[in-house]
């Protein structure tokens, strides 16, 4: 469901504070083969202008373990503008998780928090995405190749 739900948007907005941030910027590869995908970060004031163009058939997705109130707002601002929400999050009756529309749930260590769990949903979705039009993701992929081999982006070996 939630692959459908990001294939159908209209465009995505990704939002992982303080700790979710860095498997929140791991899903944001999405962009290397989908236009329309937004990073929501705290504290840049840039949020602001991308809650401004939101519109109902956007999607935000929420990576969250731990409840920051950031994201709770902003999680409730989509919700109040009627848009879907999914949530990535250990537990399913949390706080988030009671006012998203889909929840994907992942163990975490009990005395370590670790990022592997969530790692894992997030590779799932990228490759479930990636291959609902493949022959549009391999083509993208190899654009981007082209860009980056003419920029010398990468330091070949």
């Amino acid at each position: 469901q939630a692959v459908d739900w990001i294939n159908s948007s209209r465009k995505l907005y990704i939002l992982g504070a303080r700790g979710s941030y860095a498997l929140a910027t791991t899903i944001f590869m999405l962009k290397e083969f989908r236009e329309g995908v937004e990073l929501m970060i705290s504290g840049a004031s840039d949020f602001t202008d991308k809650l401004l163009y939101t519109q109902p058939d956007d999607l935000l997705l929420t990576i969250s373990f731990t409840l920051y109130n950031f994201t709770y707002q902003v999680t409730e601002f989509f919700k109040e503008h009627g848009n879907k929400v999914i949530t990535i999050t250990d537990k399913k009756d949390s706080t988030l998780g009671n006012i998203s529309d889909l929840v994907l749930t992942t163990k975490n260590g009990e005395k370590a928090y670790t990022f592997v769990p969530g790692t894992v949903i997030i590779n799932a979705l990228l490759v479930k995405l990636g291959m609902v039009d493949k022959e549009n993701t391999v083509e993208k992929l190899d654009k981007l190749k082209e860009i980056t081999d003419r920029f010398n982006i990468y330091l070949d070996k």
